[in-house]
């Protein structure tokens, strides 16, 4: 799923992104704080709210970053 994240086409990319929503997994964070820096908006609105969703794990590990 998260090699669907990265499609050049944005409806692949939003139909992936919530897939990995509905699943909120910690092993996403990564992609998800990429997602963050989509250009189309509710992209980025829906990576957010994922991250928020997976919450003290999502918040850790971005406190962690170099």
């Amino acid at each position: 799923m998260h090699q669907l994240l990265h499609s050049r086409q944005k409806v692949i990319r939003k139909q992936a992104l919530k897939v990995v929503e509905l699943i909120a997994h910690h092993s996403s964070i990564g992609e998800l704080l990429n997602m963050l820096e989509d250009n189309a908006s509710g992209i980025r609105w829906i990576a957010a709210e994922t991250l928020i969703k997976i919450g003290r794990p999502a918040a850790i590990w971005f406190l962690n970053l170099p």
